[in-house]
This record gives structure tokens, sequence and C-alpha cells, in this order.
């Protein structure tokens, strides 16, 4: 068996995995929640639906996360199957570059903020709506989400380009 197309397939499954939760998920399932109605009655439904779907919205996250791990876990096994040689080629020393300043930071806070603070408020308020703690968390969550978009996708552009074309690039190390 050739382990460096088996770690190949393990990274690019991983890749999908990452990236097809956050591009679909978060902007279509719940940007979607936008208080429309002035009606008391209408938003208390409003935030027992809004729970629920950021509780489902959880679960995606896990996918994500998990994706994340598994094209790690192929970029590691691929280095392996490889001696490491790749080590020495400029576009793989990049896109380290690029994964350990951008990703891995933000790929941190996305796991705290939009999955483990938001399981952890849900339990310590079992309530049906959403509560203040939940709502701080939820709205730091949107925020970091905005915030992280202008940084993902140029890393991403870039980690694909280099990818394919694989650029002489003057090395890092």
């Amino acid at each position: 068996m050739n382990w460096f197309w088996f770690f190949k397939l393990m990274h690019l499954g991983g890749i999908i995995m990452w990236i097809g939760p956050p591009l679909g998920a978060y902007w279509m399932y719940l940007r979607s929640f936008r208080r429309t109605s002035g009606n008391r009655q209408s938003n208390q439904l409003e935030t027992i639906v809004e729970r629920r779907v950021r509780g489902a919205f959880i679960g995606i996250l896990l996918v994500e996360h998990i994706g994340f791990a598994l094209l790690l876990l192929g970029m590691l096994g691929m280095l392996w199957a490889g001696d490491w040689v790749h080590l020495k080629l400029s576009w793989v020393q990049w896109k380290l570059c690029i994964v350990v300043a951008i990703f891995f930071p933000l790929e941190f806070f996305d796991i705290w903020w939009g999955q483990i603070a938001p399981q952890r408020a849900m339990r310590n308020d079992p309530g049906p709506g959403i509560g203040t703690e939940l709502r701080r968390i939820l709205n730091r969550y949107d925020l970091f989400v905005k915030i992280s978009i202008p940084f993902l996708i140029p890393a991403w552009i870039v980690i694909f380009y280099l990818a394919v074309a694989r650029p002489a690039w003057p090395p890092i190390w």
C-alpha cells in the first residue's frame, strides 16, 4: 500500500469536511435569524428556535473540527510517508507557516467560542430560550466569525494556490 496516497486522500477529505460546514452552515443556517417582529410572544418563539438551531450548529462545528484534525493528520502522514523530504520544498514551508500563523489560532477560538462555551452555557441554563450568558457567547462567536473571514478567505486562496501551482517561492528555512 502506498501510504502517501492514503494520507493525501485523508488530507483532501479533511479539507472538504473543514471548509464545507462554515461556508454553508454558518452563513445560510444561522444568519437567517434576524429579529423581524416586535411582538414579545414571537420573540420568545424565535429565541427557542434559535437555541435549537444553535445546538444543531454545534454538531456541524464538530464535523468541521474533525475535518481539521483529519487534514492535519493527513498532512503529517504525507510528510512521514515521504521521509520528511517535502519539508525542504518552499511551497510546503509556506503552507505550514500559514497553517501555524493563521489557521491554528483561529481554530482554537472557533472550537472554544463556537462549540465548548455555548455547550457549557446551554448546560448551565437548560431553559427553552437563550439566557444572558449564552447570548453573550453567541454574540462573541458571531463577531469572531465576522473578524476571521477576512483572514480565512485569502489564506485559503493562497494555500490552494501553493498546493496546485507549487511555486518556487523563497524558502523559509
